[in-house]
């Protein structure tokens, strides 16, 4: 079971944030429902996080608006580290609903959705410099 983050952000602005991700052990009261274990340990794991046009919107119906660069460090520590640059979140503007997940696969390929969300973009008043990427 997902966890929801909702996330707000400045248009034109680098935006980080930094998860620890934990097992998901089922709750054995509570049949569908999972209770926290010890943090994850990432080794050999992939993570994906993508921003698309809508919640309902799906791999097969829309490609991603933009993704976060995804960083796993420490791996043992469960810790993500995710990145969209100040270009990308400029990108959001545009979109009337975005929304994002977090997909963790591990090493037999089975695949988690850990964080799922909507964005918030408001605009900002400066412009970007063209250098900025």
């Amino acid at each position: 079971m997902s966890s929801t983050h909702n996330l707000f952000m400045k248009a034109g602005d680098s935006f980080a944030v930094t998860y620890h991700l934990y097992e998901q052990i089922p709750d054995p009261d509570n049949p569908g429902e999972f209770i926290r274990g010890d943090l994850l340990d990432l080794t050999g794991y992939r993570v994906a996080a993508e921003i698309r046009p809508s919640k309902r919107a799906s791999s097969t119906t829309a490609p991603p608006v933009t993704s976060f660069e995804v960083t796993i460090s420490p791996t043992e520590l469960g810790r993500l580290d995710l990145v969209l640059s100040a270009r990308r979140s400029e990108s959001l503007l545009s979109v009337k609903n975005p929304a994002w997940d977090l997909q963790v696969i591990d090493a037999d390929n089975w695949v988690t959705t850990y964080i799922e969300g909507t964005i918030t973009v408001s605009q900002d008043v400066t412009s970007l410099p063209e250098d900025i990427q």
